[in-house]
């Protein structure tokens, strides 16, 4: 995770990483959700917000969950909750799979807010992981970081 902290910094989004707990005992599949649902949130950051704007990433490691939430300072979109494209509903499907939750949306105030919570106790549905990596996965089967957008419109996809 912190690679992916260091890349998202490189490419101009300041972003702070907290750990809380001990990854080790998280299953390996829950692993990868936990950092493909901070990807694309972090994703969503650098493409629709101003440049400035700083973001967290926080990670709960528990013995029967894992929570991670991922917020940006960026200004007040204007939209609730419903804005959901390709991609929030991508985190949601993955999150699923792992009989988990997410939400998205706007802060009170200014910034935008993703939060999962997976359950550890709960096999990983395969045939979910699949669909969701199949629609995610880029041609090029490489990730990177995105390079940050001038635009200030805060659209989530």
């Amino acid at each position: 995770m912190e690679i992916l902290a260091e890349q998202m910094r490189r490419a101009g989004l300041p972003t702070r990483l907290e750990v809380e707990g001990d990854p080790a005992p998280v299953p390996v599949g829950a692993q990868l959700t936990v950092y493909r649902l901070v990807q694309e949130a972090l994703t969503n950051t650098l493409e629709h917000t101003p440049r400035g704007t700083g973001a967290r990433i926080t990670v709960q490691c528990g013995t029967d969950a894992v929570t991670v939430v991922v917020t940006d300072d960026g200004p007040p979109s204007g939209k609730g909750d419903t804005v959901a494209g390709l991609g929030l509903r991508s985190m949601r499907e993955r999150a699923a799979a792992h009989g988990g939750t997410l939400r998205a949306g706007p802060l009170p105030g200014g910034g935008w807010e993703v939060a999962a919570r997976l359950h550890l106790g709960h096999e990983a549905d395969p045939a979910m992981e699949r669909a969701s990596a199949m629609k995610r996965t880029p041609a090029t089967g490489r990730a990177s970081a995105p390079k940050r957008t001038s635009t200030s419109a805060r659209k989530r996809t």
